[in-house]
């Protein structure tokens, strides 16, 4: 009688073939992952870059920067506004004329020359008469 003690060839094959069945999975699972973190990282950066742009449009008045351009970095801005509501000046209540502009911001960076476009509204001002006395606006 012929004992056979450990693996023969046949064992070994069968266990090389579930490693590598299993590590082919593992590497693809792996990839998945790689990719969908890279995805999430691009939506994260164009969302700070979204955010980075309409914090830096509300110190732009449209009404004497109607149009624009400003780099942030790698980030690069450029606005162009058109007037949405007529100017409103109330001349026995302000030294200002008030109106409403719709704002189309394009941003791009090195990878993208057209990564986000989107409108916003904004108010925009100007000083259009001086009180030589202060009181009087009050009054």
């Amino acid at each position: 009688m012929n004992k056979s003690v450990g693996f023969g060839l046949l064992e070994a094959i069968v266990a090389m073939a579930l490693i590598s069945g299993i590590g082919i999975s593992l590497f693809a699972w792996i990839n998945s992952n790689m990719i969908t973190l890279q995805r999430v990282e691009a939506a994260r950066a164009r969302h700070m870059a979204i955010e980075n742009s309409i914090e830096y449009m509300q110190n732009i008045n449209p009404m004497l920067t109607p149009d624009g351009k400003v780099t942030l970095g790698d980030l690069h801005l450029s606005w162009n506004s058109t007037l949405k509501a007529a100017p409103v000046d109330i001349k026995d209540f302000s030294l200002y004329q008030v109106a409403l502009y719709d704002v189309v911001l394009n941003g791009s960076d090195a990878n993208n020359p057209s990564w986000f476009d989107f409108t916003m509204t904004l108010v925009a001002y100007k000083k259009v008469r001086l009180y030589d006395n202060p009181i009087q606006l009050m009054q």
